[in-house]
């Protein structure tokens, strides 16, 4: 737990924990080189705070990556085999470089990337791979958010509901801006 801290992990393995791997609170945080793995719960999770990530990888947990009313920045970082890859709710979210694969979500829409109410959402040559969900949105789902996709790869993925790459509620005027 960490809460209004500044906190830098660099090449740390959190592995076979039982709650999130880290929870996160009105903080800064950057993780670099880490591993998140076997997490009977989300593997970081972040409240009210700007995450930075690089280089690190999300594996086997609930959700890989669970932020709120934060603000995200992820590079070069793989996030794969979790219930739900990138559970985003109210935050900015900021990923380039990064791959989002072989996630399999039978709880909630999205399987690879839920990304609900973001002021902004960008994503640059991301990769979004073989991912499922029993609901909506295999690769990605969008509520209430208007991304910005620059040269990103959405393939093989599925859903028992709507959009097996990607689906999109506007929740009123909203557009996908595809570059």
């Amino acid at each position: 737990l960490a809460y209004k801290s500044n906190i830098t992990i660099n090449n740390v393995v959190v592995d076979s924990c039982k709650g999130a791997g880290i929870y996160i609170d009105q903080s800064n945080i950057k993780i670099n080189g880490s591993l998140f793995s076997n997490i009977v719960g989300n593997g970081v999770t972040v409240k009210n705070s700007q995450l930075e990530i690089k280089g690190s990888r999300f594996s086997k947990s609930n959700a890989g990556i669970s932020v709120e009313n934060s603000t995200l920045y992820m590079n070069t970082s793989k996030v794969d085999s979790n219930a739900l890859g990138l559970s985003s709710n109210a935050t900015s979210v900021f990923i380039k470089e990064s791959e989002f694969s072989y996630n399999y979500n039978t709880n909630t829409s999205g399987g690879g990337l839920r990304i609900v109410s973001a002021p902004e959402a960008i994503l640059e040559k991301v990769k979004i791979f073989h991912n499922y969900t029993t609901s909506a949105g295999g690769g990605i789902d969008f509520k209430g958010t208007n991304p910005v996709l620059k040269n990103v790869e959405i393939a093989y993925n599925s859903s028992d509901f709507t959009g097996g790459g990607i689906n999109f509620e506007s929740l009123g005027t909203g557009q996908i801006a595809l570059q």
